[in-house]
């Protein structure tokens, strides 16, 4: 049982790292290092979730462009949303200030 753990952890390290969009793999290839882990069983099951959801949708939902339908949203969704709006919102550029993202 443990073994098929670290197993499905490091098919979804993979996975998080390898989406196919750059910017995804950098959002959730940094929350996986950060938290897979540690997570539980049931955690990695909601993580996986996030991984399969197409790249478009949840760049949209993470970003924030639009909000996470319910029927899609989780404690491990909320946590990638909730880190990837905290980076975004420290990030200032040349080309949009903070006072403009908000």
């Amino acid at each position: 049982m443990n073994g098929n753990i670290e197993k499905q952890r490091r098919r979804l390290y993979f996975r998080a790292w390898h989406r196919g969009m750059k910017e995804m793999d950098l959002i959730l290839g940094a929350f996986a290092d950060q938290n897979l882990a540690q997570m539980s069983g049931e955690e990695l099951f909601m993580f996986e979730s996030v991984i399969a959801l197409p790249d478009d949708k949840l760049f949209a939902w993470i970003t924030g462009c639009t909000k996470v339908p319910e029927s899609k949203r989780s404690p491990i969704l909320d946590q990638i949303c909730l880190k990837a709006q905290h980076q975004i919102t420290a990030c200032d550029t040349p080309y949009i200030s903070k006072s403009e993202r908000q």
